[in-house]
């Protein structure tokens, strides 16, 4: 299957193709989907299992903002994220489907969120950082000429589930923001973590989209 989208979204970082092994897994969504959200979330609850601390507000932002940095920590291409599961191999993170590799048995995990949610947080975030001037790009433009790349990215998404339901899990935004704790604890178990499911139930009371997003 091509990559429809290569052009348009950062890949996977030069040199990291080399390096990857059976036991990765990949993380791949569209701009705005809430990887970012849901990459928090699991980082946390992990962190406060291995403190043996409740995950209140001030135990998140020292999580968030005190956290190591390093090379298995997001990059700027935000294309690689560390590993909150010691027993399996590096989480890749992307908003990109071009060097996943067609073989990866998985676990791994697509996220989608619903296009005219997505492309208006799109538009807003880059006009917000400057990446676009509101007074040369509406609205209106932006949507046209970001929904193909949106239905070509979720097209191989579901490609991908379609021909390897097994190794591929999909989940929407939508689903996971209706009842995060249920997800994340899936999510987590799926690839392979031993948290106990209480954890999420306290991390998700806090760990909002708008709480992530203002933190980090």
């Amino acid at each position: 299957m091509s990559d429809e989208t290569s052009d348009h979204f950062m890949p996977l970082p030069e040199g990291v193709h080399e390096k990857l092994t059976e036991r990765d897994r990949y993380l791949i969504s569209f701009p705005r989907s809430g990887r970012t959200w849901l990459h928090r979330c699991l980082r946390v609850a992990q962190h406060a299992f291995q403190e043996g601390a409740e995950p209140d507000e001030a135990f998140i932002r020292a999580s968030m903002l005190n956290r190591p940095v390093g090379k298995s920590d997001l990059n700027e291409a935000g294309a690689t994220w560390e590993n909150p599961f010691a027993k399996s191999g590096k989480h890749l993170a992307s908003h990109n489907w071009k060097g996943i590799p067609h073989d990866a048995p998985g676990p791994h995990l697509f996220l989608i969120r619903a296009p005219e949610d997505v492309l208006l947080s799109y538009y807003h975030y880059a006009t917000f950082h400057g990446f676009l001037e509101p007074d040369k790009v509406s609205l209106s433009d932006f949507c046209k000429g970001n929904l193909p790349i949106w239905i070509a990215h979720t097209r191989t998404g579901i490609g991908k589930i379609e021909t390897h339901p097994n190794w591929w899990m999909c989940l929407s935004y939508e689903s996971l923001f209706s009842d995060p704790a249920r997800y994340l604890s899936t999510i987590s178990s799926r690839f392979g973590s031993e948290l106990p499911p209480s954890i999420f139930k306290v991390v998700a009371r806090t760990m909002t989209p708008r709480f992530v997003e203002k933190t980090y």
